[in-house]
């Protein structure tokens, strides 16, 4: 499994990360998540989950459900590439 998330610091691009087997069940869209950016860590939230795929992994999920700003978070950084 895979999650697609925006990170605060991404530039409104999406990067994808492998869900770990123990978060797989937990993982939804608009969740915010703690993920390796570079030699950093940062926070960013998930726009979408597949099933398969490979990438690096997730920290950690740090909001059990998705936030009242993620819609707006998500739209807003969607339009930066416009």
């Amino acid at each position: 499994m895979t999650v697609s998330v925006l990170t605060e610091t991404g530039a409104g691009k999406l990067f994808d990360y492998a869900v770990p087997p123990e978060l797989a069940a937990r993982v939804k869209p608009g969740q915010r998540v703690r993920v390796p950016f570079g030699s950093r860590t940062v926070t960013g939230y998930i726009a979408s989950v597949e099933v398969g795929g490979c990438a690096p992994t997730p920290t950690r999920v740090t909001a059990p459900h998705p936030g009242n700003d993620t819609a707006e978070f998500l739209a807003c950084s969607r339009n930066m590439d416009d």
